[in-house]
């Protein structure tokens, strides 16, 4: 009997985005720049890049992180929001993700608005996609407390639209393997490439990745490291490892230089504040810029059964603890940590951290910082989301 064939399965690396949401995290241009190169040498095939709509500073790294990558496509997240994705399209993003409240509550909550007043917003942005001749990606937010029927509502709403790519986000990390599985097959069946996103709240986002790609998802998001809000994503190298080990699969990525760079940035990313937060996970205050619309309708991990299931082990679990101490060197001289490094000079200075996004300060063009003790739900700002 042969070996099975293998299945080619895409990693999207998230890092400069979603990994950026952690407390104590705030790239400079030139460490997006070099995380960017490593991630496209790596054989990453698509890098999230930033959210353009934050203002210049982060259009800006977007053109940057376009011009140094050779292979990885490039693109920009955005709300449901028209001039978000104006701004995209003004910083030359090479894809547009969409993002869209799929659950009740996200809708409530987040946007104020109705269903059908989100998929006619919805339909205007992809419009002014097409127009531009520019490749976009509808991002299902909070897949995990939306309704059975509401999924497959936007099954059909989605495809009615001439949508082909989706991603699936579990936004609050409380999916199974098992749900994981279903969902991706949902969407598989119906036509969609499917992009799968995993956040770590309950120690499964690279048990629920692998279970993604191996249910018919077609692209993957990981970040280095597993950085991200509250208690992380994917690891890129723990998918690169679970993915290499399965005959079905083949990622592209080199497993050898993504642990390569990760210990490369490990200094980087694994900062005092993060570290801090994670010890402390399940407050508001960890949830960074990425908490309006979830824990203002319940506490971030609130399925109306597992309340406050946030691991106060992440850090373990995806070896953080191991890292050099806070205030280390990070990569090209870039300073470390967050936590006693360079009190001189403020959190501005640490991390390579842009000016524009101090921990816990306002963010570029009046929006929330938020990387050390954010802005409660509410209180207004730039908010992300998936």
């Amino acid at each position: 009997m042969g070996a099975p064939e293998r299945r080619a399965v895409r990693v999207a690396d998230t890092t400069l985005r979603d990994g950026q949401q952690a407390p104590g995290l705030a790239f400079s241009l030139k460490a997006r720049v070099r995380i960017a190169e490593a991630l496209d040498e790596a054989g990453v095939f698509r890098i999230e890049a930033g959210s353009p709509a934050m203002g210049g500073a982060e259009a800006e790294a977007v053109r940057a992180v376009r011009r140094a990558v050779r292979r990885a496509q490039v693109s920009a997240w955005n709300r449901l929001n028209p001039e978000d994705v104006r701004a995209s399209l003004a910083a030359g993003a090479g894809l547009v993700h969409v993002c869209f409240p799929s659950s009740d509550r996200q809708l409530s909550a987040k946007l104020g608005m109705t269903w059908e007043g989100a998929l006619g917003i919805l339909e205007g942005v992809l419009g002014m996609c097409r127009a531009s001749g520019t490749p976009f990606c509808v991002g299902l937010e909070d897949v995990s407390r939306a309704s059975p029927a509401r999924l497959r509502e936007a099954a059909r709403a989605l495809r009615d639209l001439g949508v082909g790519e989706v991603r699936l986000s579990d936004t609050v990390g409380v999916l199974t393997p098992l749900r994981t599985a279903g969902l991706v097959g949902l969407f598989a069946r119906s036509g969609f490439s499917v992009e799968f996103h995993a956040h770590d709240d309950l120690g499964l986002a690279c048990a629920n990745s692998l279970i993604a790609a191996l249910s018919g998802a077609e692209t993957v998001d990981v970040t280095l490291l597993g950085a991200g809000e509250r208690a992380g994503n994917c690891s890129l190298s723990g998918f690169a490892r679970l993915a290499g080990d399965c005959p079905e699969l083949d990622t592209e990525v080199d497993l050898a230089k993504a642990l390569a760079m990760e210990e490369e940035f490990r200094p980087l990313l694994c900062s005092g504040a993060y570290l801090s937060a994670l010890a402390s996970c399940g407050t508001a205050d960890v949830t960074g810029i990425a908490g309006g619309g979830l824990s203002s309708a319940g506490a971030p991990w609130d399925t109306g059964g597992a309340r406050g299931a946030g691991p106060r082990r992440a850090g373990a679990v995806r070896g953080l603890g191991k890292a050099r101490g806070p205030g280390g060197a990070g990569p090209e001289g870039i300073s470390g940590g967050a936590g006693g490094a360079d009190r001189t000079g403020g959190a501005d200075r640490t991390l390579g951290a842009d000016r524009t996004r101090g921990a816990g300060g306002a963010g570029p063009e009046g929006t929330a910082g938020g990387t050390g003790r954010a802005r409660r739900p509410g209180q207004g700002g730039f908010q992300k989301h998936a």
